[in-house]
């Protein structure tokens, strides 16, 4: 699922342009075949069948009705589902799914054994779904966005810090690459909103970590008159080292006595400027890949696992003809993977920000040997 970002300001407008709609992975084969018809009415664009099935899943009739009780897989299916809403605009009713999704699930730590790993991604149906931190950093990312659409600040402000709790662990656990860039548009952009000036300037900073984002150059300008806070990437599009404010006579003190203004002709007063307005825009453009069963010889199992193949292997020994089943990524197969936006005729900038398709695939192929060799023993 790719993710893009972008921000233009032209006569008091911004908009920020995420084309992707996250939908979560299958957690393993029995769950991805009963979920086989949401998943093609999704695709077919009837996302009002999709939220039927998805529904009959989780065995209530109504999308903001909750299971009476949580299974091993029903947190994922009423995470699938407040994706399914998010894409259909249903902004509250996504939202407060989401919370009850994250609330049940588990998160699977990538520094966990392949005993570990193997059971919690696809064996063990007694146990429930675990998100991976890329998974789990861009479902705060998209929940951020519910909170926008409703104007509620202080719940993106909340989901914000989610954010940042996992992407802090996500570079510590692996500092080389960037993460959630998207997320960290979004976080800067709420941070604007409310006068955070330093915060926002270090979220669009994170968001530069993975390429130049030209839509962020009026909001890095802007925010930097107010902020001390600089950076490299940022100094990029400021031009030079950010510097404070500089203090000036507040606006309505009046003037000095023996000024000019004195003797000037009272005059009528004149209307104040319209405050300029600001418009976010998301625009999504397909889903994340989903889980399902690979069958593979076992010979080959062996050389992708390596050192990951634990337990009595005494097995393997005949097991030359043989195949095992893992989990594996199944590209969603989307229909559009770029997008354009204009006003009157105008085209507007519109950045890519984040693939979050690639990420989640990235993280996945690091942890293919050690669910391969949990398999196979």
């Amino acid at each position: 699922m790719p993710v893009s970002l972008s921000r233009r300001f032209r006569h008091g407008l911004a908009a920020l342009v995420l084309p992707a709609l996250l939908l979560t992975a299958s957690s393993c084969a029995t769950y991805s075949d009963k979920t086989d018809a949401m998943r093609d009415a999704v695709s077919a664009g009837s996302y009002d069948r999709g939220l039927s099935e998805i529904n009959r899943f989780i065995k209530v009739k109504d999308p903001l009705e909750l299971p009476a009780k949580w299974k091993s897989e029903t947190a994922l299916a009423v995470l699938e589902r407040a994706t399914l809403l998010h894409a259909m605009q249903r902004w509250d009713a996504s939202a407060s799914n989401f919370q009850a999704a994250e609330e049940q699930l588990e998160f699977l730590d990538l520094t966990s054994s392949a005993d570990q790993i193997g059971r919690y991604i696809f064996s063990d149906s007694a146990t429930r779904y675990r998100t991976t931190p890329t998974e789990k950093l861009a479902l705060n990312a998209i929940n951020l966005i519910n909170y926008l659409a409703r104007g509620d600040l202080d719940g993106a402000r909340v989901e914000a810090k989610r954010f940042t709790v996992m992407r802090n662990y996500l570079l510590d656990y692996d500092p080389d690459h960037a993460h959630g860039a998207f997320g960290s548009y979004l976080a800067g952009f709420v941070a604007e909103r409310e006068g955070n000036w330093d915060s926002a300037l270090r979220y669009y900073d994170e968001a530069l970590q993975e390429r130049e984002l030209p839509s962020l150059h009026d909001p890095i300008v802007r925010v930097s008159q107010r902020s001390s806070y600089t950076s490299e990437r940022l100094q990029r599009y400021t031009g030079t080292p950010a510097l404070p404010p500089t203090p000036g006579a507040e606006a309505g003190d009046p003037p000095a006595e023996g000024t000019a203004a004195e003797a000037a002709p009272e005059q009528p007063p004149t209307p104040a400027a319209a405050t300029p307005a600001e418009v976010l825009v998301v625009v999504k453009t397909g889903r994340v890949p989903y889980k399902v069963p690979r069958r593979i010889p076992i010979g080959a199992a062996i050389g992708l696992a390596g050192a990951y193949v634990t337990g009595d292997t005494t097995l393997l020994e005949y097991g030359a003809f043989k195949v095992v089943v893992f989990p594996d990524l199944e590209p969603a197969g989307n229909l559009f993977t770029d997008a354009a936006w204009s006003i009157d005729g105008v085209d507007l900038q519109i950045d890519m920000v984040s693939d979050l398709g690639f990420e989640i695939t990235r993280e996945f192929d690091e942890l293919k040997p050690k669910i391969i060799g949990s398999a196979l023993t």
